[in-house]
This record gives C-alpha cells, structure tokens and sequence, in this order.
C-alpha cells in the first residue's frame, strides 16, 4: 500500500492538497481511486514516434483528445468526491449536534426530576413526623438543590440561545406577514391604474403569500390546543393539508391568470391584424413604476436582513423573499416593455410570472403529499437515528430493523434492538424507554417506538401484516 493510499481520511479541497500536493507522483501499486481515474501518460518521447522515428498525426491527435477527455473525467470526479466528502461532513456535524441534543434533553429532563422530588420533601416535610424534635430539625430537605446550581448557567445559556432563536424566527414572520400586506395594498393600486397583467400577476402572488401565512399561523394555533381524546397523537398534520390545499388554490389562480393573458394576446391580434374588437389598454403610469420598485427594494433588503440568520424557517422567508424580487423584477420590465414598446410584452410576461409560481406551489403540493403519505427519509437522516442507537447502551447486541418515514412535517422512527434473552424485564425496559426517550429529543423527530428482541434471524414482516 502506497503512503497516498495509507492517509486516506475526510479532507477538504484545501487540506487534501496541502496533504498531497499538486506535484506528488503516485506509485500504482494494487489498484486504488486515484490510479484508477487517472491514465498513465507516455513514460518516454518515443512512445510518440512511428517506426520511421517521427511522430505521427494522428497518434499525437488521439493522445491529445485522450489528455483532454481524461483532464474532463478528473474533474467531474474530482466534483463528484467533493461532494461526497461534503456530504460526510454535514452527517459528522449532524452526529455531534445529535450528540448535543440528547444530553441537553438528559440534563433539563435530570434537573426537573431531581426539582420535583425536593418539592415532594417538602411537602412531606409539612407533616409533622412522629419522630423526637431535634432529629426532625436536622432532616435535610433541600439537598439536591445546591450542586445543581453548578450546571445552570451553561443550561440557561443554551435555553436563552434558543429563545432567542425561535423569538427571531417569530419575529421576522410577523414583519413578513405586515410587509406583505403592505405590499399587496400597493399593488392593487398599481394594477387599477396601469391595467398591467403582469402586475396583477404579482399583486395576486402577494394575496397568496398573505393567505398561507394566515393558515399556517392558524393551522399552528390549532396544533398547539391539545386534545387527548379526539386527536390522542396531536394534530400536526393539520399544517402540510392547509399547505396542500393552498398549493390547489394557487394552482387554479395562476392557470386562470395564464387563460386571461392569451385571452389578451388573442384579442390584440385580432385588434391589430383584422381591426376586429377594442384596442387593448396599457398604461404604466410613474405611479405603478414607483411602487413595483420600492416593492423589489422591500423584498430585496428582507432577503438580505434574513439571509443573516441561520435557522431554517428564516431561511425560508428569506427565499421566499428572493423570489419575489425576481417576480416581482420580471413583471415590472414586462409591464414597462408593454407601455413602451410592444402590448405583447405584458401579457408574456404575465405568462411567465404565473407559470413560475404554479411550479412552485405545485412542487410544494407534492413535497407535502408525499410526506403525508408516510414517505421514508433520507438516508443521511436513517443514518443519525442509528448512530444515536449504537451509541445508547453497551448492552444492545444489535440493531435488527430501523424504520424513519414522514409522520407530517416531522418522522415517525421505529427501531428494533437486539438485548439478552437473560435480560430481566427492568432492565430491558428501561433500555428500551430513554432510548425512544433521546430519539424523540431531537427536533425532527414527531413520535419514536422502541421493541426488544432476542434474536435478529426473523423477517421484520413476520412481526407486522403487510400494508
């Protein structure tokens, strides 16, 4: 085995060629990834030469086109391990957030146990005990408080970290939310005075945001009022159906918009070529002007303020906020064209604002059926569940069946771990229980379900009727 092949390892782009070096020559001895990949150049100059000792075209032809296809397959190989070490590296980091997670659920979970056993001393203390006084006045009743305190300050530290975190996520919501009715006023205001398709195209792209919004928030409220005899596992399914039925809404909008613009094209030919009809009205006044861009300028400082933070429901009203600049962009140069130089550019642009937001919410619609209908998840997420389970407890031999599939937004996990057929059921159970206790702490996670086995030689179908 070759040095190169010996310190194989999770290396970026830049520490593998500070490890390697652009120059390093490498030895082929067994075959490995990058003797492989590479092809091996002429070793002497009269490789290149024929029998009369010149070299000829055709051969330094296909040896050139052979260099060139070879650099091309390098680095399409290169991007490919890129990738893949990238990918590694997000599932490390995952681990260690995972890691992180549990033993924070383990110390709050510890801490409030170890608080509700004090307040049970002291609630027995009240009674008075039927033991001589001076041995009730040395009881100690408040003892597990003091060195708890050591660990409150780095545990209040990460609980306001996260306040913080969902309060900022709360937040730029409802600015969102108020920019976007706003917003959608402004428009209306431009589409009446200009008679732009294409901004009302826009104008109705505001009126769904503001429509989805409303219902997620609703849908939230109603998630969070519990009810443990209609809905026994809560209703957090409520939030991809009203994002379902938003998608069908939208869909129908932006497909009559699609019919009212060729409507308009129609029209126009048949005014312009056969003076047939009423000549169509297009009149993009400084008014809708100013307003289009003060609304791309709005949406463009909301990308910015949002691209600032890290947690994901930010990130995607930044994108949302991205999109609408590129929307809203689109329609307003159409519009301007429309006024200026041709009516036909109105209506297309019109066109193209409504076919780009019936993709995106009918990719949306699809996203959120295909988890409703218990879609399995991706196997970097299956991969963390297993790491959290090889690294619960020593006494678990093995992990005979993971299964990690959408449950709504979040997972439904079930594992199937392998203990001692000797094992008492105390034991067993309590395995069983803070293992499916630490699955559920981590936030993708909706309800986790942990079975004990001894054995792994069954067919996982054996235990469960096939649906």
């Amino acid at each position: 085995m070759t040095k190169t092949e010996a310190t194989f390892s999770l290396l970026d782009e830049e520490e593998e060629r500070d490890e390697v070096g652009p120059s390093t020559v490498l030895v082929p001895g067994r075959p490995s990834l990058r003797s492989i990949s590479l092809s091996q150049a002429p070793s002497a100059p009269r490789d290149l030469e024929n029998g009369n000792g010149q070299t000829s075209c055709a051969e330094l032809h296909k040896l050139t086109a052979g260099s060139t296809t070879s650099l091309s397959s390098q680095s399409k190989n290169a991007k490919k391990v890129n990738k893949f070490y990238k990918k590694q590296n997000e599932l490390l980091e995952n681990f260690k957030n995972d890691s992180e997670q549990i033993e924070q659920f383990n110390r709050t979970r510890r801490r409030t146990t170890s608080k509700e056993e004090d307040d049970d001393a002291d609630v027995i203390a009240a009674i008075p005990p039927p033991i001589p006084e001076e041995k009730a006045v040395v009881a100690p009743l408040v003892k597990h408080i003091k060195p708890m305190e050591r660990t409150d300050t780095e545990e209040k530290s990460v609980d306001e970290k996260k306040d913080d975190e969902s309060n900022t996520a709360a937040r730029m919501a409802n600015i969102t939310l108020a920019v976007n009715f706003l917003l959608m006023i402004a428009k209306v205001v431009a589409s009446v005075l200009s008679g732009s398709m294409s901004i009302i195209s826009s104008m109705v792209d505001s009126v769904v945001d503001i429509t989805s919004g409303l219902v997620i928030s609703l849908s939230e409220r109603m998630i969070k009022k519990r009810d443990p005899y209609l809905y026994p596992r809560g209703r957090t399914r409520l939030e991809p159906l009203s994002l379902i039925l938003i998608s069908v809404i939208m869909g129908m909008a932006s497909i009559q918009l699609i019919i009212a613009s060729v409507r308009g094209i129609h029209d126009g030919i048949q005014f312009h070529l056969y003076g047939i009809g009423e000549e169509p009205k297009l009149n993009v006044t400084i008014t809708s002007v100013v307003i289009m861009v003060s609304t791309v300028l709005v949406k463009l400082s909301l990308y910015l303020f949002c691209k600032r933070y890290k947690e994901p429901s930010v990130n995607v009203l930044a994108m949302d906020h991205r999109n609408d600049c590129i929307s809203n962009t689109v329609a307003l140069i159409c519009a301007w064209l429309g006024t200026k130089y041709s009516y036909y550019f109105d209506p297309a642009g019109a066109i193209v604002v409504s076919m780009y937001i019936l993709y995106t919410w009918v990719q949306t619609g699809r996203e959120h059926l295909a988890k409703l209908s218990g879609k399995t998840a991706e196997p970097e997420f299956i991969n963390r569940i297993i790491k959290v389970c090889l690294d619960h407890d020593a006494r678990i031999s093995h992990i005979d069946t993971v299964y990690v599939y959408h449950f709504g937004s979040k997972f439904l996990v079930e594992v199937h771990i392998v203990l001692d057929e000797n094992m008492i059921l105390k034991e067993s159970h309590d395995i069983s229980e803070t293992l499916q206790s630490n699955i559920e702490s981590l936030p993708e996670v909706e309800r986790a379900f942990v079975h004990t086995d001894y054995d792994y030689d069954h067919h996982p179908h054996d235990e469960h009727k096939i649906v």
